[in-house]
């Protein structure tokens, strides 16, 4: 083997044992601050809360110091994270969450809230859904303003509820509801002049808008899309040549045509 070859791997050699050496040493050191540092705080940090506030900073370190695990003053390495991590993941309004701690004191929790999509009203209670189909409770502090759901439609679970809806034939209306909303929040007009949705008793739907003062009779959820063409067309066309308040009901139900109920 030539000499400077030889020379070449002695070096290779001698820079990964100064690297392992190193790591090693520093691991022991971070490890023993560690092991003698104590909690000073608790830092959360919430990835949307400019979006809403169903959870804040204050409300997550109260959590934590009522849990009865102990945190400030304690020192890190006896921190129960994992208890702290499963506690904060059962609150209905926290999506992800992540629990650890650092060498400078601070127990970290980043989180992101769940992110309403609509609020539902009916006989048995209210709830929120999120765009995944979580179904959570409302919040005793915050109101986050999403579309409005109200009627005496059938409910795959008992109220309180959280989780995600049922993979049941009884979980149709509120999937078609879900379904209906997620267009709603993609159409800038609609998503604007629909106040609030109503589901009749036989499960045929009324819109509530906010222009005029007529109601909006969809009928079932399908077709909604080309459904609401129609009105937007007549919206367009006749309602501001006949005026806004002369009619005081709207059909969608029928093919290819709008049939307005005068008002008496």
């Amino acid at each position: 083997m030539k000499k400077s070859k030889r020379w070449r791997i002695i070096t290779v050699v001698a820079v990964l044992a100064a690297l392992v050496i190193y790591f090693v040493v520093t691991f022991n050191f971070v490890s023993s601050k560690e092991y003698e540092t104590v909690c000073t705080a608790i830092n959360v940090q919430i990835s949307n809360k400019d979006a809403l506030s169903l959870v804040t900073e204050d409300d997550i370190i109260s959590i934590v110091k009522s849990s009865g695990e102990e945190t400030i003053g304690k020192p890190m390495k006896d921190i129960a994270v994992y208890k702290i991590q499963e506690l904060l993941e059962s609150k209905s309004y926290i999506k992800q969450v992540n629990v650890y701690t650092t060498i400078d004191g601070l127990l970290n929790v980043k989180l992101t809230q769940r992110v309403p999509v609509v609020r539902v009203h009916t006989p048995a209670g209210a709830f929120y859904m999120d765009s995944d189909g979580f179904v959570f409770p409302l919040s005793n502090t915050y109101t986050h303003y999403v579309p409005v759901v109200t009627g005496n439609m059938p409910l795959p679970f008992g109220l309180p509820y959280k989780g995600k809806l049922p993979d049941s034939e009884s979980s149709k209306t509120l999937k078609d509801i879900l379904s209906f909303v997620s267009f709603l929040n993609t159409n800038s007009f609609w998503n604007a002049e629909i106040e609030q949705i109503h589901v009749l008793p036989n499960l045929e739907v009324e819109l509530v808008p906010r222009t005029g003062n007529h109601l909006v009779h969809l009928g079932k959820f399908d077709a909604y899309e080309s459904k609401l063409d129609k009105l937007f067309t007549f919206y367009k066309n006749a309602l501001p040549v006949e005026g806004w308040n002369k009619y005081s009901k709207l059909n969608l139900e029928y093919s290819n045509q709008v049939v307005a109920t005068l008002r008496n």
